[in-house]
């Protein structure tokens, strides 16, 4: 109560209206968990629209004083007093441009993004051949085959340093264009396929990994046709990693076809598959192996049983122990009680065959056949330093 005095003897002093907002403030209205009328409103902050929704496409979104100094920088008659430096880093920032400027002013840089093209410096191309599927899912199906397509063919005969930004981002660019003009680009695949040059290896394990892209992009004729060759001959490289992608294209062209429903093809496709099972070299032994070791996370039990499965079986018992320690690895990552649960027979076969393994006289071997599902981060990599601590 005395409390309550002071507070309203010191109040009364003050104005009215500067007294009412201290009583206010002073006195608080009791608030209960119901209730909400209470509560302060909390208003989410707005969220900003997107960048070009508040700029009309006739309108450029950026001083168009700024956008004439980028374009001077690539003037023909001014390159000379300009350090080439400056020209790479014009080309560096291009994607960032066109995305500024969005499909609607691509005129204001088409020819600035032509003379960069035809810049003598090959960096400056290389950056163009890099971004050159960003720039075309920026503008769009229509510019790109009107634009970019004949720029894309250009690079593709440029020097390899430049090439192998499109064949990194191949599938990327190609998804952009139409049907009709994606089909010629089937033979360009067989040219980068076809280079002889020891060094260029680099540009068939690129190759590869776009394929497994590329094959959802194109119809299943059209797979098995030029891509099931190719990855054949992928898989005969003499330079193992690119082996090793050919060896995950192997599973995704037979996922593939077997989505689609294309047995005749399929199947066709799984027997040159299982060559590598009977072959007379080790290392391609193995390949099969790394083949099924993607195969079994790509197609069902029931396929991979009827189609593979003898021949995985019968690399159990190789006389090489580096292939019998990949199918160890392998199959211990995989399990088998519920991927093979509709071919009893074939599981109580590979069970009996990882039982062998437990016993080989190779201590590798029976390391990796007593392992669990996921006791091992990737079955195809290499021997991990922890496994040989253990075996000490």
């Amino acid at each position: 109560q005395q409390q309550q005095q002071r507070r309203q003897g010191s109040t009364s002093e003050l104005a009215p209206g500067v007294a009412e907002e201290a009583d206010l403030i002073s006195t608080p209205t009791p608030m209960t968990p119901t209730d909400s009328s209470a509560l302060p409103t909390m208003r989410s902050p707005p969220v900003p629209p997107p960048f070009h929704t508040s700029v009309s496409p006739d309108r450029l979104p950026v001083p168009r004083e700024l956008l004439q100094f980028y374009r001077q920088m690539t003037d023909p008659a001014s390159l000379k007093n300009i350090d080439i430096e400056i020209l790479r880093q014009c080309a560096y920032s291009m994607p960032a441009v066109v995305w500024t400027l969005q499909r609607h002013h691509w005129d204001e840089v088409r020819d600035t993004y032509e003379q960069l093209a035809v810049c003598d410096d090959w960096k400056v191309r290389l950056s163009l051949a890099h971004s050159i599927h960003i720039v075309a899912q920026i503008l769009g199906r229509e510019i790109t085959e009107r634009d970019l397509v004949p720029r894309f063919d250009c690079f593709l005969k440029d020097w390899d340093e430049v090439r192998i930004g499109l064949v990194r981002h191949l599938s990327s660019f190609l998804r952009v264009i139409s049907p009709a003009f994606r089909k010629p680009y089937l033979s360009v695949l067989h040219e980068i396929k076809n280079a002889d040059d020891m060094y260029q290896w680099r540009f068939r394990q690129e190759l590869a990994d776009q394929l497994c892209l590329l094959c959802e992009q194109y119809s299943v004729r059209d797979v098995y046709v030029f891509m099931c060759p190719l990855a054949l001959s992928l898989a005969n490289d003499a330079i193992a990693c690119v082996r090793a992608s050919a060896n995950r294209l192997f599973a995704v062209l037979t996922s593939r076809m077997f989505k689609a429903k294309a047995m005749t093809w399929t199947d066709s496709f799984a027997e040159s598959i299982n060559e590598y099972a009977r072959h007379l070299s080790a290392v391609f032994r193995q390949s099969f192996v790394g083949a099924c070791h993607h195969l079994m996370r790509l197609v069902p039990g029931d396929f991979f049983a009827d189609r593979f499965g003898a021949s995985l079986l019968s690399l159990m018992t190789d006389r090489v122990v580096n292939v019998r320690l990949v199918v160890a690895r392998v199959v211990s990552q995989v399990a088998l009680p519920e991927y093979l649960a509709s071919r009893p027979e074939m599981l109580a076969q590979f069970q009996a065959g990882m039982e062998r393994l437990r016993e080989d006289p190779d201590g590798d071997v029976r390391l990796y056949a007593s392992r669990g599902v996921g006791e091992i981060a990737d079955p195809n990599g290499d021997l991990a330093m922890r496994d040989y601590t253990q075996r000490s």
